[in-house]
């Protein structure tokens, strides 16, 4: 799960690059809007903002999308929730699990198996359905 962990900080990095760029163009931006009825008088001062302002949006946009300014960084994102995210859980997972668990870990998961056969101890039983569980372990014997 290294590559997972790179991952998730460079995401993480990523959102707070992308902040930061997004903050570098709202001046720029708001300058604009205050100013916008003066489009007519398009002078090098209302250029410059504009100029900033695409320029530090399309830098926010690369951080969230790319993980980076480069084009050539791999898209982080769709990577992680490709490859670290979830994944299947079966018996093999399980019991790799608890090859490893430490000793409170087991402990934890002996009393949570404890704590719901207790709370089914009183409850109904029903023999058919679970003769026919017991009998499809038969080809253990």
């Amino acid at each position: 799960m290294a590559v997972c962990d790179t991952y998730i900080d460079d995401i993480n990095n990523a959102y707070e690059d992308g902040l930061f760029s997004l903050g570098l163009a709202q001046p720029h931006v708001t300058w604009l809007m205050n100013n916008y009825s003066s489009w007519s008088s398009f002078n090098l001062t209302m250029r410059t903002h504009l100029v900033l302002a695409i320029a530090n949006l399309e830098d926010c946009c690369k951080y969230l999308l790319w993980g980076s300014r480069s084009l050539n960084t791999p898209a982080r994102i769709p990577y992680y929730l490709r490859n670290c995210v979830g994944g299947d859980i079966d018996m093999d997972a399980i019991l790799s699990a608890m090859v490893v668990a430490d000793g409170g870990q087991l402990q934890y998961f002996i009393g949570i198996v404890d704590a719901y056969r207790q709370s089914i101890w009183n409850k109904p039983f029903n023999e058919e359905f679970f003769a026919a569980l017991a009998r499809g372990f038969e080809q253990w014997e």
